[in-house]
């Protein structure tokens, strides 16, 4: 049975049974070597979804998000349209992660930018401070800086620096990290360098400003 006409079967509400769970079984082990999809979740897909979406739709989220979306979606009620919206755009891993927050009954969880590949195991942006420290750390040395310490109060980070064209020689620097360069409200002579996910504050008053966002594309993926 063509693919096509398949899943047609299933968002018309017919169940394996009247497939034949073995014609079922063999075509998701042939698409899906790793058997990811079994037919309770194309089931589940046709029941919850197919009344309210097309086939255009569901095809467009593919099987992975459109299970997902069946998921958080109570049988009889239209699937929530911003879900719906974040299912035909967001990568799988984002949107699978939304909807075990909705499941769970936690807050959104709120992404950067994706990025493609990801560096070092790290696949979205940052979004806040605490991610531009944790994306620091793993670019630090590269940069030229051994940390010192780390602490809540100004300024975040005290580090070693080697003297720029003196390698072998080092000397104390004080970071302040910011997740945008404008964020940043201290007495400028308190620090000697911000470190920021994104610079956007041409004028900022400590005039040795890192933006992490650019200087990522400058390094390898692995170490």
């Amino acid at each position: 049975m063509p693919y096509a006409r398949l899943l047609q079967d299933f968002w018309k509400r017919k169940c394996w049974r009247c497939l034949g769970f073995d014609h079922v079984l063999k075509w998701t082990a042939e698409r899906y070597p790793k058997n990811r999809y079994w037919p309770y979740q194309l089931v589940k897909i046709a029941e919850n979804l197919g009344p309210y979406l097309d086939d255009k739709q569901l095809h467009a989220m593919g099987i992975s998000r459109a299970y997902e979306l069946s998921r958080i979606t109570v049988r009889g009620t239209p699937p929530d349209a911003d879900f719906v919206r974040k299912s035909l755009t967001l990568p799988y891993k984002q949107f699978h992660t939304l909807v075990e927050a909705r499941r769970l009954g936690k807050s959104t969880v709120e992404f950067g930018e994706y990025l493609n590949p990801s560096f070092r195991g790290l696949q979205f942006a940052p979004t806040n401070e605490l991610g531009v420290v944790f994306l620091f750390g793993m670019v630090a040395r590269e940069l030229g800086f051994t940390v010192e310490a780390v602490q809540s109060k100004f300024p975040d980070c005290r580090v070693k620096e080697r003297v720029p064209g003196r390698a072998a020689r080092w000397r104390d620097a004080r970071i302040e990290f910011e997740y945008k360069s404008s964020n940043f409200c201290h007495a400028p002579d308190g620090a000697d360098v911000v470190v920021c996910w994104e610079h956007d504050w041409i004028k900022c008053p400590v005039k040795r400003v890192i933006e992490l966002k650019s200087k990522i594309k400058e390094l390898p993926n692995s170490v």
